[in-house]
């Protein structure tokens, strides 16, 4: 998956709109539009910003780690009882999470 695509499933996942996104970063909602869609926008407005802001670790954005952490989720209590589509959804979002120093 490239990084456009987990850019815009970032900002979605954080709750955030394209207006919103924008605001907090200072700029216009035509460049995180662009950034979404064009690998050049995407640097130009800096992947580290678009991490920070959107709760994600940079390699889950670059596209460097993977998109889902389904062994995480077999760790949590009661993830059996889970439907699939909510299981995929926390895999989602614990292989996005940044990881801490020393975890």
């Amino acid at each position: 998956m490239k990084p456009l695509n987990r850019s815009r499933r970032a900002r979605e996942n954080a709750g955030l709109s394209v207006g919103q996104a924008a605001r907090l970063l200072g700029v216009a909602v035509g460049q995180v539009k662009s950034a979404e869609k064009s690998d050049g926008a995407f640097e130009a407005l800096g992947p580290t910003r678009l991490a920070d802001l959107y709760g994600v670790s940079i390699d889950w954005l670059h596209g460097r780690s993977d998109l889902r952490d389904y062994a995480a989720v077999k760790q949590l209590d009661g993830e059996d009882k889970l439907l699939f589509a909510d299981r995929d959804q926390l895999a989602e979002l614990l292989a996005s999470r940044p990881k801490r120093a020393g975890a």
